[in-house]
Formats: C-alpha cells, structure tokens, sequence
C-alpha cells in the first residue's frame, strides 16, 4: 500500500506531509483547489514526464516522494524484486520501496530506495501497484494484455497458460535452429577447406600439453653434453685424485677421531659432523653418476624433437593461440563437416521436429482459447450487473475474442467492450472518451475481479461525474467493499462517496503573506461533518444539512 506522500514546492504546494491508510481514502475540496496536484505528484512517481514549469515560483527545484509497503503477497514481492534486480536496485529488507523525484528547471533526478534509476523504471514498478482512473487515463484494465491477465485468472487457467507458454518456447527455439542451419552448413567450397584444416590437424597427431612435454624434453636434450661435462668435473672434485674433497674430509676425519680420543666429551661432536658431510659427498657422487648416465645425447632424438617443436607451433598459429583451441577448433571443423555430410537428414528431422512442436502449441493454445470463450459470458455477465447498480440501466458490456499472431500466451486477443446506452453498439474500453464512464467501467471490473486482481493501490478521479442519488450512494457502497480488498484513493464531489471513506482528507487553497498555498489536512470528527455539509449544501449549510451529514458518516454504508 501507499503509507506516506512527500511534497515540496510543487506548483501551489510549497510542502506537504501526509500519511494514508488501507482502505477507502477520500479526497474532496473545492473546485479548484488543487487536488490535481496530489495526483499529478503520484503521477511523477509513477515516471510521468516533468515539466519545468510545475515547480513553485521563487523555489529552485521541486521534490515528490512516497513510500509504497510491498506487503505479503509473494506475487508482488518477486515482481518488484525482479524490476529491482534487472536496475541494479537492492532491494530493502523491511519490504519497503520508496521513490523520489527531484525537478529542477535543467534536469530530473529519478531515485528508488536512495539509487538513482530511469523514468522507464519507475513506470515499471509503479504499474505493478498502482492503478489511475482520472480524465485522460485509461492504463491498467484498457490494456488488452491487463485484459487477458484478468479473464485467465477469473478462469483459473493458469495451468493452461503455463503448458502454451512451454509449447511456445519449445517451437520458438525450434524456428531459431532452422533459421540459423543453414548459416551453420558449409557450402561446397568452404567444405573442401574445413575438410583440409581437419585432416592437417589429425595428421599432426597432437596430444594434450604436448607443448610443454616436448619443450621440457627439448632443453633437456639440447643441454645434456653440457650438463655431462659439468656432472663429470663435479664429480672429479668429489672423488677424482689425491686432492679430492672425499680425501680431505677422511684426512679430516682421522685428526677428529685423536681429537675424540682424549676430549670425546667435547670434541666427540665434531667427529660426528665430519662423519654426516663424508656420508652426505658419498650420496652427492653416487647421485651425479646415476644423472650422468640418463642423459640423452641422442642427435636423432634431439632432430625429432625439434620437428615436433615446429609442427605444434605452426598448429597454434593457425588455430591456436593455444594447443586447447586447436582441439576446440578441431572438434567444431569435425561438427560442421558431420551436419554438412548428413544435411539431409538432419535437416528433414528439424522439420519434423518443428511440425510437431507446432501440433502441440496448436493444441494447447485451442484448449486455452476454448476454455477462455467458456468463462467469458460468466465474467461479462457478472460486470453487467455491477454497471447496472452504477446507474448504466441499459447498458451493455461483453468479452470479445479474435484470433491473433501466436504468441506465449496463444493465439487470442481479448478485448473488453461497452455499451453505455442501449442501441449503441459496444466498443473498446480504450475507446470511451468519458472519464466518468472509463471510471465507473473500471469500479464495476475491479469490483468482480477485486480478489484475483493483484494492483493493490487503486486510484480513482471523477467517478462520481454527472450522477447523483441512488447511484452515488451504489457507487459508494462498491468503493467500500473494493477498499476491503485494495488500498483506494477516490477524488470525488459526492457526499456519499466521501462519508463512506476510512479516512476523508480535504484539498484547499489558502493565501498567506500575498502568496497562494494548496494544503491537503486530515479531516475528523466535527471537521468532517462541516466538509460533508458543505458538500450535501453549498455555502449556505442549515442545522438540517449538519444533521443529515453527521447521519451519513454515521450510517453503514
């Protein structure tokens, strides 16, 4: 629900802070007072284009700002997390969104939970809350898909839906693949040189990381006499003559051992460490024997190498830039060489894949179309009969279904139409030019479908124009039960309407200090029952109009 709105120097609004309530909200005042910029505030919010000229003289911006509560159903709540998600947006975890618009006379700053964000953004999360019948407005249900949304919930077809939607996507990925099968089957010319590219690089005979197995074996190849003649040297000063390292340390040795002999105490330690380094030279020369003799200083193999070297290079420069790519490269030469070789087959199995993807979309969107034309008159019927108690007596309103291009959700465009008067003729909804009638049209839907229509914020301006009487009084009777379901905001200039809301706010203008303010204040007790008498007489309001007014607010409506 809309809990709070936040106004600031907007064309007669120099400031506004107000808080609304579930339920019926109601809104009156007088001609002129300036409850068209209340909801042309919303109507910003909503991503409505801003004009430079809405901001208040002498202020050097303009701000609007409210806090919509997502609420407890999950329908809506993964809705706006998804717009959110796809903006960039993180969502709040108190379920809370709030939007904000600065207009200065240069630019708009457009904000969701503090991130700034497109009007196309705005108008996207606003449309999933909140719904506007005004003069001029005919968004929400005079939108065709809206339309099939509401007659396939009123249907329960959801099922249905969902089997056309997975039919439809399976023949679209299906008409995507023979679009692209030609693109992807190479002509003869082109098959000649990937059959070419394919056996070069099968002839290579390429292993994995061969690369780095042959450039190893390679430097260690090209290397060994050089590192054979320095094992040898190394070897030599080990043990080789007289002079030997090995001989030093047994000359060593033998001193330490007099030494241990007479002081083993201290100079035992010694001894120890002369024992360790001769055991450890030993190893050392048994080791650089057995290096020695695993070189390689075979030409022949050195030569194969070096052939191997330029082979996997001239591979990775072709269709490299590594020897992974070379295999990735090869396996989709292989590919396209196997689809051009079995084109014909392959191809005559798309079709008939195809063919029968589209059987069974044609059947699950003609179940769909016949169970849609089945709830139709059940639906139309029952708007009828809410328009009728709306002061429409004679008035006429259908469900029309025609066949349309395919798409997910079938093949039906569905089309609510109304006839006012009895002889006329119905048309679109979209087509009625009277915002009275647009309005009471809508009350009488949303009326019918107030628990499967999932727009919670309903916002309604001029429902109540050119009637009076008994159908006022019907029509706030239906905006009561409506705001059990939905949070609604009515503008209106009928008494009964506005007695029968939860919560009645009063729009005036008011001149302080040379200048024009336009307020919006929260209307109780004793206050409520002067704004409904003005409104049961006029200027002129009797004890008689007062009681008559305190009998309104006091009656269940």
């Amino acid at each position: 629900m809309l809990t709070s709105l936040h106004i600031k120097n907007l064309a007669l609004v120099e400031q506004l802070d107000i808080d609304f309530s579930a339920g019926l909200n109601t809104v009156t005042g007088e001609t002129g007072a300036g409850k068209s910029v209340i909801l042309g505030a919303i109507k910003l919010l909503l991503g409505e284009r801003a004009d430079k000229s809405l901001i208040r003289t002498d202020a050097s911006k303009a701000e609007i700002s409210a806090i919509i509560e997502l609420g407890s159903i999950p329908f809506l709540k993964n809705l706006a997390e998804k717009i959110l998600e796809n903006a960039g947006i993180e969502a709040d975890e108190s379920g809370q969104i709030i939007l904000r618009r600065v207009i200065s006379p240069s630019s708009s700053k457009n904000f969701i939970n503090s991130t700034p964000t497109s009007l196309a953004t705005m108008k996207d999360l606003g449309k999933c809350f909140i719904d506007i019948y005004a003069p001029g407005e005919q968004q929400g249900l005079a939108d065709n898909s809206k339309q099939r949304f509401l007659l396939d919930r009123y249907g329960n077809l959801g099922k249905n839906l969902e089997t056309v939607k997975a039919a439809y996507e399976k023949l679209r990925v299906l008409e995507e693949e023979k679009e692209n099968f030609h693109n992807e089957v190479p002509d003869r010319g082109e098959l000649e040189i990937l059959r070419y590219q394919f056996k070069e690089i099968k002839d290579a005979n390429l292993q994995k990381n061969e690369d780095e197995t042959v450039n190893l074996e390679y430097n260690q190849s090209a290397g060994a006499k050089e590192l054979m003649e320095s094992s040898l040297k190394a070897q030599d000063l080990i043990s080789g003559d007289d002079n030997s390292i090995i001989n030093s340390i047994q000359f060593l040795t033998r001193q330490l051992q007099e030494m241990a002999s007479i002081d083993e105490t201290n100079a035992g330690p010694f001894l120890d460490t002369a024992e360790t380094l001769s055991e450890g030279l030993n190893d050392l020369s048994r080791d650089l024997d057995s290096y020695t003799n695993r070189l390689n200083l075979d030409p022949e193999n050195l030569a194969f190498l070096e052939e191997r070297m330029s082979i996997i290079q001239q591979m990775k420069r072709k269709y490299g830039p590594e020897l992974s790519d070379v295999f990735t490269y090869a396996a989709k030469l292989n590919e396209k060489i196997s689809k051009a070789d079995k084109f014909e087959d392959l191809y005559d199995e798309l079709l008939a894949n195809i063919e029968t993807a589209q059987k069974d979309f044609n059947k699950a969107a003609a179940t769909l179309s016949k169970k849609r034309h089945g709830v139709t008159k059940g639906l139309a019927s029952s708007i009828s009969e809410q328009l009728k108690d709306l002061g429409f007596k004679s008035s006429e309103f259908t469900i029309e279904i025609s066949q349309t291009k395919e798409s997910s959700t079938g093949f039906d465009h569905i089309e609510f139409c109304f006839a006012p008067n009895a002889g006329e003729g119905t048309k679109p909804i979209k087509d009625i030019g009277s915002s009275g009638e647009i309005s009471r049209v809508m009350l009488a839907v949303k009326s019918v479908l107030a628990k499967i229509d999932q727009v919670p914020v309903l916002i309604f301006d001029e429902i109540d124009a050119n009637i009076g009487g008994i159908v006022a009084t019907q029509v706030a009777k239906k905006l009561v039960s409506l705001g059990k379901e939905h949070q609604i905001f009515c503008i209106t200039h009928m008494p009964q309407v506005a007695a029968g809301g939860c919560t009645h706010y009063r729009v005036e203008k008011n001149v302080k200090n040379g200048r024009t303010f336009t307020e919006m204040v929260l209307l109780e007790n004793e206050d409520r029952v002067e704004e409904v008498a003005r409104m049961l007489g006029g200027t002129d309001i009797s004890s008689v109009v007062r009681s008559h007014a305190s009998e309104l607010l006091a009656s269940t409506i």
